[in-house]
């Protein structure tokens, strides 16, 4: 319903395709959304990757905490954390600048909202993480 709600009041494709993942990122026992879009390419997703959006859960639904974008698959849930939520680390790969592992940390209010242009973080192994769309 959150994703729904999302689509129709942004005016966005309400037949769009997405990916749903469910994880508790801020340890409060409920598990946040997160949506990663697939369709229509040229309104969610282009050459470096797709819009992802993180939904804090409450009681009684979610809110938006913010859209990151680009964004492909794999991505992880690393058990650090920072400002109380846990960091979301993806590889970013496909622009000028060679490959790359970023950890996105929560800053108090949300997440980086590009991670291309963060700086690389020492990717640890599978193990460390959580992992979350991950074909």
């Amino acid at each position: 319903a959150a994703v729904r709600h999302f689509l129709e009041n942004t005016e966005a494709p309400v037949a769009s395709r997405y990916e749903f993942e469910r994880v508790d990122l801020n340890n409060d026992g409920r598990r946040e959304g997160l949506v990663l879009f697939e369709t229509p390419y040229g309104y969610w997703c282009g050459t470096h990757g797709c819009t992802m959006l993180v939904f804090e859960a409450h009681n009684d639904g979610f809110s938006l905490v913010n859209d990151i974008q680009p964004v492909r698959e794999p991505l992880f849930v690393s058990y650090e954390e920072s400002n109380g939520w846990k960091s979301i680390v993806h590889r970013v790969a496909g622009r000028q600048s060679r490959a790359k592992y970023v950890s996105m940390e929560y800053d108090g209010r949300h997440y980086p909202s590009d991670p291309s242009r963060l700086p690389p973080s020492v990717y640890a192994g599978r193990a460390a993480y959580q992992p979350i769309f991950y074909n």
